[in-house]
């Protein structure tokens, strides 16, 4: 798995001097559990018809891909089919017309972290993770179920 010696700041609040998530970070985003921002997978031909069912499942409007994802064993993976998602993951859409497309996560989240930091909206939780390619995904923490202390 390739390891990100360039992180600087939390994926998650952006505060300087951390090179995973943050404590607050992870309060807000994993019920203070301690997660990776590193998954197990990435988009590449080898996943990809595992990646293409998540994709299928999962009912929420929009052109973007999104992937269904639960916490397991301190890591983000693809929610099973049955399995009710925790998370939502965007990865940079693969469109080639659009300019600046692997960009699209980190704009995204810098987007809702200046909406909550600077000027006070209410947001949904939100970070960036990264797959083993190094590629950045834009992931947010679903608020349409109730969060019970397993999850």
């Amino acid at each position: 798995m390739k390891q990100f010696s360039n992180i600087n700041n939390c994926p998650g609040t952006l505060a300087p001097e951390y090179n995973t998530y943050s404590p607050t970070a992870l309060r807000r985003m994993f019920n203070n559990k301690k997660i990776s921002h590193l998954l197990d997978f990435s988009l590449d031909k080898s996943n990809r018809l595992l990646v293409d069912e998540n994709i299928g499942r999962i009912s929420i409007s929009g052109m973007q891909e999104k992937l269904s994802a639960i916490v397991e064993k301190g890591r983000v993976c693809l929610a099973p089919e049955g399995v009710q998602s925790h998370y939502i993951i965007k990865p940079a859409p693969d469109n080639k017309r659009l300019n600046y497309r692997t960009q699209m996560p980190a704009n995204e989240h810098l987007t809702m972290q200046i909406a909550r930091q600077v000027y006070g909206i209410v947001t949904a939780e939100n970070a960036l993770i990264f797959f083993q390619t190094g590629k950045p995904a834009y992931i947010t923490k679903r608020f349409d179920f109730k969060w019970g202390l397993s999850a």
